[in-house]
């Protein structure tokens, strides 16, 4: 459908943004848990390396924070598939 002013507004893009203000409020406490999740295994290594007299590097932290991403990343396809699923068969 296209407004007075020539924009087309389709109904995927109010779809969206009506499962966006839904989802947000549930989202964010999986978020926290999820970057809880990452820093509490960055905490553990760097406790683990201190016994030893080493540190956590650069590379080290950064491997484990793309483990968080990878998981925030599956999280975010498990949430948008069913709703882009739901939208295209409707």
């Amino acid at each position: 459908m296209i407004c007075e002013r020539g924009v087309e507004v389709d109904f995927s893009n109010i779809y969206g943004t009506d499962a966006g203000l839904v989802i947000s409020p549930c989202v964010g406490l999986i978020v926290f848990l999820l970057l809880l999740q990452v820093a509490d295994h960055i905490a553990e290594k760097a406790v683990a390396l201190a016994l030893v007299n080493q540190s956590l590097g650069f590379w080290d932290k950064s491997i484990i924070a793309s483990r968080g991403s990878v998981i925030m990343a599956n999280f975010g396809l498990g949430v948008e598939l069913p709703s882009y699923t739901a939208m295209y068969l409707s």
